[in-house]
């Protein structure tokens, strides 16, 4: 597993623009559920 989570930032940030906002709607929903 990956210690340095900074690294991912970018790429991560870059995937969730790259995203429709129903995807980013699902996101959400799902991240609210796994908390």
């Amino acid at each position: 597993m990956l210690r340095a989570g900074e690294s991912l930032l970018p790429e991560i940030k870059h995937f969730i623009e790259g995203m429709t906002s129903q995807q980013k709607a699902k996101l959400k929903v799902r991240l609210r559920l796994g908390a």
